[in-house]
């Protein structure tokens, strides 16, 4: 398909833009635009082949080099980035409810009243919202009711690259199978939809506006012009902990069998599509970019790229998810463009899911609310920020999950190909892959520490119930293959334990001040 039918399909035409409309007013509070992709990975390649994201975001900016996610499944790290919340204080008082465990509820005000819409429209600013919001929104898509403080609101309830049924502010529709109506490329133009008719209407103020697409989730369809780029396939990478036995890991990885053949002919098919959906993905970029440089706003936005978690794809043997605490499932990218920040530099601080709210709230001039558990990270890479050179920050990032399955579930590779008869038997989850866990980082040494326990017994996560306990050294064992905990002395033991038991239970801006660490 040319390059200029692709534009069209995602973007509509950028031509007729608007040599006559005003520039950007100075002293404008800037924009900010968020990209959210769904299961995109940063340590198997997922941004290898996004040159736009490349050119525009990542050279033009900060690489947030050691950005997690806090909770490594969907509806979790979403909550936690809306809300500036952990897991531990937005979740469910019982494991038999919510989305995926979330209190995502309008009715007690704990999320839905509180999300950085909110904060974001007390400082001015429009609010846009376009693709994937949650997974379970019983309010929003059966009683139709968007989520309070978006100016606009157009979501899907069925998630899918085709045949989507969405939210348009109040009005439900259903989108089909045409190639057109591939939902990245729709999200791209429902959002510069948005930005145009703005702008048309006289509407300055500054503007929020989040892209999530459903790349590059399973079932990884790509869009109709990009599904034979690669036409042979492509081999999945294959770092050290690729089909690896993990005999001293927590049960689920310790009963993993062999990757055969058929294994790893699902992963590569599944890899090679993940690729594909993410090259329309990289188009949105360039036309969102292109638009606000046409319009003299990109120079005053501030552009953030990052995933809701990692992904699996043979790591530890398990051949398709997430839901590990590893830093494959948990390291995800993070560049970011905008006013004040270097070009082609990096930040190696510690940054979570949890540090984008308050991050947001603070480039818009507001203040977080006080029970946000993050912080913002603008003093880090804004070199004209007030705190620049003064900001004080934790080193750890807080990792935590309560599995989302009572009973161990396989771990199903695309479907695709005709050999799913022929794989192992992969369980890519089950109840006591329940964990919380510090990522250790900074001068001190690199650790990833972590006690398991069982959600169905223990749900609030009592000490007596920990029945599992890993710890790796990452400055030595980058990949976490090697759990050096029974080496360790007892009182670093202890240790250990009370710095993760400070940190999980932390709330409101107590959170800001990190535990105290002792090496």
């Amino acid at each position: 398909v040319p390059v200029q039918v692709i534009k069209t399909m995602i973007l509509g035409v950028i031509a007729v833009l608007m040599a006559s409309l005003p520039h950007a007013h100075a002293g404008k509070q800037p924009n900010i635009v968020l990209l959210l992709t769904d299961d995109q990975d940063l340590m198997l390649g997922g941004t290898e082949y996004m040159p736009g994201l490349k050119k525009y975001v990542t050279e033009a900016g900060v690489d947030m080099v050691n950005h997690m996610v806090n909770t490594p499944i969907c509806c979790p790290s979403r909550t936690t980035l809306l809300s500036g919340r952990y897991y531990h204080n937005n979740k469910m008082n019982s494991s038999d409810s919510g989305c995926m465990h979330m209190n995502t509820s309008e009715a007690d005000g704990r999320f839905e009243w509180h999300t950085v819409a909110r904060y974001l429209n007390k400082t001015g600013y429009s609010t846009g919202y376009f693709g994937k919001y949650l997974n379970a929104m019983p309010v929003v898509c059966k009683k139709n009711i968007p989520a309070p403080y978006w100016t606009k609101y157009q979501v899907m309830c069925q998630v899918d690259y085709y045949n989507a049924v969405w939210l348009n502010d109040t009005n439900p529709y259903k989108t089909g199978s045409k190639p057109e109506e591939y939902t990245t490329s729709l999200i791209g133009n429902y959002t510069l939809d948005w930005l145009k008719n703005r702008r048309a209407g006289g509407d300055d103020t500054p503007f929020f506006v989040v892209m999530a697409p459903h790349a590059p989730h399973q079932p990884e369809t790509p869009a109709e012009w990009y599904k034979n780029v690669w036409p042979q396939g492509l081999e999945a990478p294959r770092p050290p902990n690729y089909n690896y036995s993990a005999l001293d890991h927590h049960w689920l990885l310790a009963q993993q069998p062999i990757l055969n053949d058929a294994d790893v002919e699902g992963i590569n098919y599944e890899y090679t599509n993940r690729l594909r959906t993410l090259l329309t993905v990289d188009d949105l970029i360039v036309a969102m970019a292109e638009y606000l440089i046409s319009i003299d706003e990109w120079d005053n936005t501030y552009f953030f790229y990052t995933s809701d978690h990692g992904y699996s794809l043979g790591e530890f043997r398990i051949p398709s998810h997430k839901t590990q605490v590893y830093d494959h499932n948990t390291r995800v990218p993070m560049p970011i463009k905008g006013p004040g920040i270097t070009p082609n530099s990096t930040c190696s601080h510690p940054t979570g899911m949890v540090d984008l709210m308050p991050t947001f709230v603070d480039i818009a001039g507001g203040s977080p609310p006080p029970f946000a558990d993050g912080k913002s990270f603008l003093p880090l890479i804004n070199t004209q920020h007030a705190e620049h050179d003064t900001v004080e920050w934790r080193s750890h990032t807080l990792i935590e999950y309560e599995s989302i399955r009572p009973e161990p579930t396989m771990s199903v590779a695309p479907n695709g190909i005709g050999k799913k008869d022929k794989r192992n038997k992969h369980f890519h989850d089950c109840a006591n892959n329940t964990y919380r866990a510090v990522r250790q980082h900074g001068d001190e040494g690199q650790f990833l520490y972590a006690e398991f326990t069982d959600f169905r017994t223990n749900w609030n996560f009592h000490d007596r119930g920990i029945y599992f306990y890993e710890y790796f050294d990452v400055d030595q064992d980058p990949y976490q293959m090697h759990n050096i905990y029974d080496t360790l002395n007892s009182s670093y033991k202890a240790h250990l334990h009370t710095y993760l038991q400070t940190a999980w239970a932390c709330q409101g801006s107590a959170c800001e001040a990190s535990p105290v660490y002792k090496g």
